[in-house]
C-alpha cells in the first residue's frame, strides 16, 4: 500500500516561493490502476517524482510498505512521455539494461527480455536499432524494459501523449492487458479525460496551482469500456465540468 500524508512541495523562483502541491492525502491500495487528471501546472509530474523518490516533499511523507520514500528504488519504476531508450543499444539490449545492472546472468536476462518483447509483439525487432522504430514501437520497448524490473508500482507520466490516436489506443489496450496479467499498481498521469476513463479504476482530479486533490472518483463502468456508449460520454462530460469548475 502507498500513502501520501499531508504532502506539500514548494519551490523557490526569483525570490518567490510557490507550492506545486499542497495538502495531498491519498491512499493507493496494491494492484489498483489510478489515473491523475488535470491541467498543466497542477503538480501531476511533481507527484510522480515524489512517489518515485526523485524529489522529496517540503513537508509530509510518502509512505510505501510502511516506510518513508526517501530515494528511488527498484520497487518503483518510472515511464516518461519520452521513451528514454539508449540509441547505442539495440532493442533487446535496451530491455535487458536494468537486469544487467542488477547483476543477472546473460542467459537469464535474455530469456526474461524476450518474454516481455513477446508480450509487446516485438520479438522480430529484438535486434533492431532504436532509430529504426516508430514512436509507438519505442514506447512499447520502454514498457517492456519497465516490466522486466521487479517493481510493484509502475509510474507513468503521460507516456502516450505524443502518439497518434490509433497508436495511442493500441497501447492503451496493451497496458490494460498487462495490468490484468501482472496485477501491478499503476499510477498514470494524463491530460485526457477520455484516456483516464478508459484506463482507470479510479480517477483523481487535480486543481491548478497550488495542486490539490479536487475529486476522488471510483470508475464503475464495465470492462472492456466502449468510448461511444452513453455512460462513457456522460461521465466524460461530468469530469470535464468538474475540471472546468
Amino acid at each position: 500500500m502507498l500513502r501520501l500524508e499531508a504532502v506539500n512541495k514548494a519551490y523557490n523562483s526569483n525570490g518567490d516561493r510557490f507550492f506545486a502541491l499542497q495538502d495531498i492525502n491519498i491512499t493507493i491500495p496494491q494492484g489498483q490502476f489510478i489515473c491523475f487528471l488535470g491541467p498543466s501546472g497542477c503538480g501531476k509530474s511533481t507527484l510522480i517524482n515524489l512517489i518515485a523518490g526523485l524529489e522529496k516533499p517540503t513537508s509530509g511523507q510518502v509512505i510505501f510498505r510502511e516506510k518513508p520514500v526517501t530515494a528511488p528504488g527498484s520497487d518503483r519504476v518510472v515511464m516518461f512521455q519520452e521513451s528514454a531508450l539508449f540509441p547505442w543499444l539495440n532493442v533487446i539490449e535496451n530491455v535487458e539494461f536494468g537486469l544487467k545492472m542488477s547483476g543477472m546472468g546473460k542467459k537469464e536476462r535474455q530469456e526474461k527480455a524476450m518474454y516481455y518483447l513477446e508480450m509487446m509483439n516485438l520479438c522480430e525487432f529484438s535486434e533492431a536499432w532504436i532509430h529504426e522504430l516508430s514512436g509507438g514501437m519505442r514506447q512499447r520497448v520502454a514498457l517492456a524494459r519497465a516490466l522486466t524490473l521487479p517493481a510493484e508500482i509502475l509510474l507513468m507520466d503521460e507516456p502516450f501523449a505524443a502518439l497518434d490516436v490509433q497508436t495511442k489506443r493500441m497501447l492503451q489496450d496493451e497496458l490494460l492487458r498487462i495490468f490484468e496479467e501482472t496485477k501491478k499498481t499503476i499510477i498514470f498521469i494524463t491530460h485526457s479525460v477520455e484516456e483516464a476513463i478508459y484506463l482507470g479504476e479510479r480517477i483523481i482530479i487535480m486543481q491548478p496551482r497550488p495542486g490539490r486533490i479536487k475529486k476522488d472518483m471510483i470508475i464503475q463502468l464495465p470492462k472492456p469500456r466502449q468510448r461511444e456508449t452513453l455512460q462513457f460520454v456522460n461521465l466524460a462530460f461530468r469530469i470535464n465540468e468538474e475540471i472546468g469548475a
